[in-house]
């Protein structure tokens, strides 16, 4: 029986000490995270705050995803505004699609895991390129496909430059008439 109280009252001290670590968290992140990382370092599993530094930790691969997301929707955007504004192509442009091509491979190269992902980020990052495509180039919305109109593959390829796309379908549609 006398067991079993000190393993309550053991209990009931890594309750608390949870609790402290728990508002901790809320209160101070910055401590927070020394304190997680002392305990880490020494292996003081009672100072762990396990759920809270679980969060984190996910949270640290999220944003990694968002890193490469980012990286993407600014090549993409740039590769849009190439082939919508061929009047407007500059040096800058086609500095920022070669910077943002490089800054994609090191994501991918530090982040190995991420490759898995990149159908749907490349999907998410093209969504967020034509809405700000839209904003930037004062084109409607609707010029631009609904769907990216190259392959991950094009858009990685370092000679990969669009051709000038008609601005809306009706000029698609003569071009297409055209070639016929």
């Amino acid at each position: 029986m006398a067991t079993h109280r000190k393993d309550g009252a053991a209990d009931a001290r890594q309750t608390s000490q949870r609790t402290k670590l728990g508002a901790l968290y809320e209160r101070d992140y910055f401590t927070w995270t020394d304190v997680q990382a002392q305990a880490l370092r020494e292996h003081k599993v009672p100072w762990i705050d396990w759920d809270n530094l679980a969060e984190e930790v996910e949270d640290l691969g999220k944003a990694e995803r968002h890193r490469l997301e980012s990286h993407l929707e600014s090549l993409l955007l740039h590769l849009l505004k190439w082939a919508y504004q061929p009047q407007r192509r500059s040096r800058s442009w086609s500095n920022s699609i070669r910077e943002q091509r490089y800054r994609v491979q090191r994501v991918l190269r530090d982040n190995p895991g991420l490759k898995a992902k990149l159908p749907e980020v490349f999907d998410d990052a093209y969504d967020a390129a034509r809405f700000v495509a839209g904003q930037e180039t004062a084109l409607n919305l609707s010029r631009f496909p609904v769907s990216c109109p190259w392959t991950l593959d094009e858009a990685m390829r370092d000679d990969f430059r669009p051709r000038a796309l008609p601005k809306d379908k009706e000029q698609l549609k003569a071009k297409r008439s055209r070639s016929d």
